[in-house]
């Protein structure tokens, strides 16, 4: 019909003249470059002329050349009726196409408004369909999950230092992602606390949805940036840690994701909202372990990095409005305020434990190590120790820290008569960090002394370390209490003698059974103490490749 256009593409794809995949209510091409689609109702079009009528045989010949389809194969151009029904399980996924609202933040559009306009999507967007238990509201599905948990489980210690289990909790319902990867951790966690392996097995399904839908949410060009992208990231690295879907070293790879992601939105982006200010507190831990297991420099410790660093907890905190205000969460409120000084001295350390991981590597093969690498190794280490015990003094003036109690072992394998208590396991879990950063610092040291002479920090360290497995009974209870104790006990364990280290491991192994990064298999070497297995750097290259998708930010 003369008029009507032949184009079946949006507004825009046509008048560029590329290709549409014809989604609704928004393509992809205006998504993947930010535009507003203009939508597919085509404008009739006039042109002065008369509409010339092909002859039959004309058109007969045409379809023995193969230039005319059969009519039972040509694609039908009648639009979707109004009142059509489709399959709800096939609609578009509510994440596959975002827009800002009036204030910038970043919104999903609403699931009803795709009903609107229903068509079926192309093959490898129906894959990303919205499960069915996120399509309505999720926060009555989020909210009853975390109810079942902290029926077995103490909601202390989880709500501490966790943004996941608090602030995020304001954000489900928002985004299908978000709602997603929490909904899966929630599952992992209950899953295993409670022994029910359907519930396992729903995390790790639902789990694939939400590694799909991150890679289109950071490939987006505006929903990178997003706040709810980062908590997903983050929770995604928590359900490895406890999951490890593909080895216990995964969990390492979301960490170098969050890395990149955090340094592309740039220090200005935790300055002032308190919601990302919660989130990069809350994974600061995950991204320095990750610097040290994997033997780099932490971006924390950069100076523009370091001013946001340091004062995390203190904007944090001083936000009464706030869900996850200290007061209402957490059992020591004296320790909030040397939480970021600690954070901001332990973000050195990597740096101090490559140095000494290379001079270590160069003794180890005979080689006389560079002098002035050593001289530079001793400064580091003598600098950093003496501002960790200056550090450590004036907490306990203050009542950040008591001493642990000693109590009676109940476990009659222990190679240890008494035990360690501190009042609370996360004031304990900072303290055996301190005392981690002590043992490296202070070998680091002893690696420095000339050849021949005593080491002067060697007795220190075994007492140390002893005291380090003395805690773990108390600190690594729970279930996130390996998440408590991973960093120090990977440390300690190589200060002690044999038989330590065989009861150490099969504590290694009963953690490994709700918190998988723990296993004894695959745990990563110690930079500084123990050579790395070539197969624990195959493990983490493997991971990379299959298991996370790629963090390109466009």
């Amino acid at each position: 019909m003369v008029g009507v256009p032949r184009s079946k593409g949006c507004s825009l794809c046509v008048k560029r003249r590329i290709k549409c995949d014809q989604v609704r209510p928004a393509c992809g091409n205006c998504i993947k470059y930010g535009a507003e689609c203009p939508g597919y109702d085509k404008n009739r079009k006039f042109v002065s002329g008369k509409h010339t009528i092909r002859g039959r045989g004309n058109q007969e010949q045409q379809h023995k050349q193969g230039l005319v389809m059969p009519p039972d194969t040509q694609t039908s151009t009648s639009p979707v009726s109004p009142d059509s029904t489709t399959d709800t399980s096939q609609l578009e996924a509510r994440n596959d196409s975002f827009s800002l609202d009036a204030s910038g933040s970043f919104v999903a559009l609403a699931y009803h408004q795709q009903q609107q306009q229903p068509q079926q999507p192309p093959a490898h967007i129906r894959k990303l369909a919205v499960p069915v238990a996120l399509r309505d509201d999720p926060v009555p599905l989020v909210y009853g999950l975390m109810e079942q948990l902290f029926t077995v489980q103490k909601r202390d210690e989880a709500v501490y230092n966790a943004p996941w289990f608090t602030s995020i909790l304001s954000h489900i319902g928002r985004v299908s992602l978000l709602d997603g990867a929490m909904t899966s951790l929630l599952l992992q966690l209950v899953g295993k606390a409670k022994g029910d392996s359907m519930k396992v097995y729903r995390s790790r399904e639902l789990y694939s949805w939400v590694l799909a839908s991150l890679q289109k949410a950071l490939n987006h060009p505006v929903v990178w940036k997003s706040a709810e992208t980062l908590a997903a990231t983050i929770i995604c690295c928590i359900f490895e840690l406890f999951a490890g879907t593909n080895n216990a070293l995964t969990w390492m790879v979301h960490a170098t994701g969050i890395n990149r992601l955090v340094q592309q939105r740039g220090p200005a982006s935790f300055s002032a909202n308190s919601f990302d200010i919660s989130l990069l507190r809350g994974v600061r831990p995950i991204i320095i372990s990750k610097a040290i297991f994997a033997g780099h420099d932490c971006f924390l410790d950069r100076p523009k990095w370091r001013r946001i660093s340091e004062q995390l907890t203190l904007n944090w905190g001083d936000n009464p409005a706030s869900v996850t205000h200290p007061k209402k969460d957490i059992v020591q409120w004296a320790m909030l305020p040397h939480q970021d000084p600690f954070y901001v001295l332990h973000a050195k350390m990597p740096r101090v434990i490559r140095i000494g991981y290379s001079v270590r590597r160069e003794m180890k093969r005979g080689i006389e190590p560079n002098a002035e690498q050593v001289d530079e190794l001793r400064s580091k280490a003598a600098q950093l120790r003496t501002s960790l015990l200056a550090w450590f003094t004036r907490a306990k003036q203050m009542d950040a820290f008591a001493d642990p109690v000693e109590s009676p072992s109940s476990d009659p394998t222990s190679p240890f008569a008494t035990v360690l208590d501190f009042r609370d396991q996360w004031e304990g879990s900072i303290v055996l960090a301190y005392w981690a950063d002590l043992l490296i610092l202070q070998e680091c040291l002893n690696q420095c002394a000339e050849p021949g002479a005593s080491k002067p920090f060697e007795k220190a360290n075994r007492q140390l370390a002893n005291d380090i497995l003395r805690a773990m009974v108390q600190v690594g209870a729970g279930f996130m209490g390996p998440y408590r104790v991973g960093y120090p006990l990977r440390v300690a364990i190589d200060f002690v003698d044999e038989h330590t280290q065989h009861w150490t491991l099969t504590m290694v192994d009963k953690y490994s059974e709700h918190y998988a990064a723990m296993s004894s298999k695959v745990y990563p070497s110690n930079p500084l103490i123990g050579e790395t297995d070539a197969k624990d750097e195959e493990s983490i290259a493997d991971a990379a490749a299959e298991v996370m998708p790629s963090l390109s930010l466009q």
